[in-house]
C-alpha cells in the first residue's frame, strides 16, 4: 500500500504510534493451522523508498489485514490517500556490471534488549510543538533520499511482527516468556548494581541514589513496557 501525506503534516507522531497499532497482531489462529500449516503470527513492513529522489512511503501487509490498516490510518490522518501499488523492486534487475552498492551495514545492540531507542517523546513531540520548534529526527532520512540523483535507489524496509508470550498454542515445546520479564530485570539491575551511590548494609537500594540519567533510563524502559512491542 502507497500512503501519500500531504507537504505540511501538523499532527503530533503519537497519531502515527496510534496508527501502528493496527499492525500489532497477536493472534496464530486454530492449532490445527500453527502444527499442520506452520502458520505463524502476520507481520508487516513500513517501506520508505527514494526512486531518484522521488520519496515514497509503503505499508506492505497480508491482504486480509489491508482494510484494518487502512481504516486505522484514515482515522488519524484524514488527508492522506492510500492506494495499492505495484511492487517497486520487480523493474529493478541487479546487473553487477552496471550499478553498484554505495554501503551497507550489520548493526547490534550495544546494550540489554530492553534498553528502547530514542523515540518522538525523547524529542519533546508528544507536546505537540510549534513547527519553527519542532526537531523531527526522520527529517534527515527524507532529506537524504530525495537528494538521490536520477538512477540512484535506496530502500528501507522495517520489518514489523507483534512480540507475545509464545507457549503450545504457538507451537512451541519450550515457552518463551514476555520480554517485560526482562525488562523489569533490566530495572531491578539499575537500582541495585548500577546505582551511583550504593545503598547500606542490610537497607534496601533507593531511587534516591541514582543520577538524574539512570532515572531517565529507567522511565524510558518503564514507558516502553506499556507500549504493545
Amino acid at each position: 500500500l502507497e500512503i501519500k501525506f500531504p507537504n505540511e503534516m501538523l499532527k503530533s507522531p503519537a497519531s502515527m504510534e496510534v496508527a501502528l497499532q493496527a499492525l500489532h497482531q497477536t493472534g496464530v489462529g486454530p492449532l490445527t493451522d500453527v502444527y499442520f500449516k506452520g502458520r505463524v503470527r502476520q507481520w508487516a513492513s513500513l517501506e520508505l523508498v527514494s526512486d531518484g529522489g522521488k520519496v515514497h512511503f509503503y505499508v506492505w501487509c497480508f491482504k486480509d489485514a489491508r482494510k484494518t490498516i487502512e481504516t486505522a490510518f484514515y482515522a488519524q490522518f484524514p488527508n492522506i490517500e492510500i492506494h495499492e501499488a505495484p511492487d517497486y523492486a520487480l523493474p529493478f534487475h541487479y546487473e553487477p556490471e552496471k550499478y553498484k552498492f554505495a554501503k551497507f551495514s550489520h548493526m547490534i545492540l550495544t546494550k540489554a534488549d530492553a534498553y528502547p531507542i530514542k523515540t518522538y517523546i525523547d524529542y519533546g513531540l508528544d507536546n505537540d510543538p510549534k513547527e519553527e520548534y519542532k526537531n523531527d529526527p526522520i527529517a534527515p532520512v527524507i532529506e537524504y533520499l530525495g537528494s538521490l540523483k536520477p538512477g540512484e535507489h535506496a530502500w528501507i524496509q522495517i520489518m514489523l511482527q507483534a512480540h507475545a508470550k509464545e507457549g503450545l498454542n504457538y507451537g512451541r515445546i519450550i515457552t518463551k516468556p514476555d520480554w517485560k520479564v526482562a525488562a523489569k530485570e533490566e530495572i531491578k539491575k539499575i537500582i541495585e548494581k548500577e546505582a551511583h551511590i550504593k545503598p547500606e548494609k542490610d537497607k534496601p537500594a533507593s531511587m534516591m541514589a541514582l543520577t538524574d540519567t539512570q532515572k531517565e533510563v529507567i522511565k524510558s524502559i518503564d514507558r516502553s513496557i506499556e507500549k504493545s512491542a
